[in-house]
């Protein structure tokens, strides 16, 4: 890239918006968790305080310059609601598919 200056600029760009947006991942990986439940929802908004409700209209930027989810201290309460959602969701699923294992199985009793 050094020999083609405007390439160089064009990848020095991309890798400074790249490590901007890197800051948002965490934020992004936690609210997209598909085990989170209105339960999980009305827990964020209590514990931080402020109305959480994702919608067809929310966006990245409500979440972060709204919000100020990828703040360090505000991160973390998100992270441990959505960890505890994911864990709920795997043992949820679990069940789901042990019920449907079973489905069907018929127990002669003596």
């Amino acid at each position: 890239f050094k020999e083609v200056p405007g390439c160089l600029a064009i990848a020095k760009q991309l890798k400074e918006e790249m490590a901007t947006f890197a800051v948002n991942v965490p934020v992004v990986q936690a609210l997209r968790n598909p085990g989170m439940r209105e339960r999980h929802w009305d827990a964020l908004s209590t514990t931080l305080k402020m109305e959480v409700r994702p919608d067809d209209k929310f966006t990245l930027r409500d979440a972060t310059e709204g919000l100020r989810l990828h703040e360090t201290a505000t991160l973390e309460v998100v992270q441990k609601v959505c960890d505890k959602a994911a864990k709920e969701f795997a043992i949820e699923k679990a069940l789901n598919d042990m019920a449907a294992a079973w489905e069907g199985i018929q127990f002669e009793v003596l």
